[in-house]
């Protein structure tokens, strides 16, 4: 086979998109960002019940600063940097960063909607037609909970870490984390991802003391809801192929 072939068949590898097939929710890499304004809340959100911080005012609310998912057919990755509070009243002195390891895919639990005023609305797999979502088309994995944590990234929280549990892996509904259109639970009409879990285990000590802050061993519940959008293969990407491709082609024209 030609250089140029061969040169042409990794291009079009790299520019189209791979998905598990015509309707599943497409592999690739992702940003996530806050719901808006969702409901009573009144305030944009990623995190909702994380309740792992007290004093000063601090919120069980947490919005993204930054935070990308990688989805594969057979494992995915979350990482996210947040902040304390709703988006119109944050404690910059209150970072975490987030890592979460998955693997699937996981069998979906008839996925899980409360979508903030829709009539009918939906929960536990029903009324999802009359929305427009199919939870079938949604990808869902399992929490690997060794590998998966929260992390201190502020001067307050500097060296606090804690384990991350899959809440509805024990007695709760099999709700397991969901990646899709409507999938962040609570915005049918947005690509995005949702996961229900608790907060253990802290290790670490206060960093500064005497701040107002106190830390919490673990919470009773918590939600991840996020919106995602894809990101594009890098342009650079494509420029590294081509002079591969192109340099291959002249070291095969000064052989001959």
């Amino acid at each position: 086979m030609s250089y140029l072939k061969k040169f042409t068949i990794a291009m079009a590898l790299v520019a189209a998109p791979i998905v598990a097939s015509a309707t599943t929710f497409p592999t690739g890499t992702y940003s996530a960002s806050d719901i808006v304004d969702w409901g009573s809340e009144g305030g944009n959100r990623s995190i909702w019940g994380l309740n792992i911080v007290d004093g000063n005012g601090a919120s069980d609310f947490w919005t993204a600063d930054s935070a990308t998912v990688v989805l594969n057919n057979t494992t995915a990755t979350f990482d996210g940097f947040f902040t304390n509070g709703l988006h119109n009243d944050r404690d910059e002195n209150l970072k975490i960063k987030v890592h979460l390891e998955f693997s699937g895919p996981a069998a979906n639990g008839g996925g899980f909607c409360q979508f903030a005023g829709s009539d009918p609305g939906c929960d536990n797999g029903t009324n999802y037609g009359a929305l427009g979502v199919n939870p079938l088309d949604w990808r869902y994995y399992s929490l690997n909970e060794n590998d998966s944590f929260i992390m201190g990234n502020s001067a307050a929280m500097d060296g606090l870490m804690w384990d991350i549990e899959d809440k509805m892996k024990n007695g709760a509904p099999p709700h397991p984390p969901q990646f899709g259109l409507g999938a962040n639970a609570l915005e049918n009409d947005q690509d995005g991802w949702s996961m229900w879990f608790i907060a253990n285990g802290l290790t670490g000590s206060d960093p500064i003391g005497n701040d107002g802050y106190t830390f919490n061993s673990s919470d009773n519940h918590a939600d991840f809801n996020m919106r995602l959008a894809p990101v594009p293969v890098p342009a650079a990407g494509l420029l590294l192929l081509g002079a591969l491709g192109m340099g291959a082609m002249v070291g095969r024209r000064r052989k001959t």
